[in-house]
């Protein structure tokens, strides 16, 4: 009888921990996300420029973004460095890509101006000879 007793003990115990642990697993994406986000935050600039300045920064809202022209948008942000700029051309798609982050209207940001930092390499036009 004691034995019995005991089995229900050990039975109850994996019961009630099984959901925390199985719980700590998917508690990690909302700090993995908010470090993804955190890493594109700060000064970029458009197309390398450095009279382009643009930005990123973080607001009780979420992600906010103002381009070389003053305009700003919220930025919907997705795992893997892929957001969308809500407010700009209906729901403009961009992505981190080499360091930068592309547009799908063919604009381009940069953490570094032309012939400063890594950035520039990426930025020389390539030129095709026959």
């Amino acid at each position: 009888m004691k034995k019995t007793n005991w089995n229900w003990l050990v039975f109850i115990a994996l019961f009630l921990t099984a959901p925390a642990a199985v719980s700590a697993q998917y508690d990690r994406w909302p700090d993995d996300h908010r470090r993804e986000e955190r890493s594109i935050e700060g000064r970029w600039y458009s197309h390398g420029d450095h009279n382009k300045r643009v930005a990123i920064f973080s607001t009780r809202n979420g992600l906010q973004a103002i381009n070389e022209h003053g305009q700003s948008t919220r930025l919907e942000y997705h795992r893997g460095g892929v957001f969308r700029a809500l407010d700009w051309e209906g729901g403009l798609r961009g992505g981190i890509r080499r360091g930068r982050i592309e547009w799908e209207n063919g604009t381009f940001w940069t953490r570094s101006p032309y012939g400063r930092g890594v950035d520039a390499v990426d930025l020389l036009p390539i030129q095709i000879t026959r």
